[in-house]
């Protein structure tokens, strides 16, 4: 079935639209030694604050039995994101969402990007896993 470029436009239109979520871009920097030669923690790094559109990963769509880690949802964003902001997401890079169907969550909630970013003409749709407390306090 071919899509003609009216309806193409139509359909990234609709979708831009509906990231009504926000998200902060964590990007990843590896440590390093400090001057005395002992090893200093990765680091992220805040760089955009991002509209996109989450999805949490029902129950029914876990796939236990597969080597991949257990995925908590996805991410989405329009397919310009990247261009528009100057940055580009990478698998090594976390994100922090902050806002939920146009509210502002009290507890914003980290994510690692895990297994393949998907990207096409509509979207960038990245897989997550929340990132534990004690994740956190080690990297940040």
């Amino acid at each position: 079935m071919f899509i003609t470029d009216t309806t193409l436009q139509a359909m990234r239109q609709i979708h831009k639209t509906a990231m009504m979520d926000e998200c902060e871009f964590l990007i990843y920097t590896p440590g390093g030694t400090d001057p005395y030669n002992m090893p200093e923690p990765d680091n992220y790094t805040y760089q955009a604050t991002l509209p996109c559109s989450f999805k949490p990963l029902r129950s029914d769509e876990a796939m236990p039995e597969t080597d991949v880690p257990m995925l908590d949802g996805t991410i989405a964003f329009d397919r310009t994101v990247e261009e528009q902001y100057g940055v580009t997401i990478r698998n090594l890079d976390r994100l922090r969402l902050t806002r939920l169907h146009g509210d502002e969550l009290a507890v914003p909630q980290l994510y690692d990007i895990v297994g393949e970013i998907q990207r096409d003409s509509l979207a960038i749709v990245v897989p997550i896993k929340n990132v534990t407390d004690q994740e956190a306090t080690d990297d940040e």
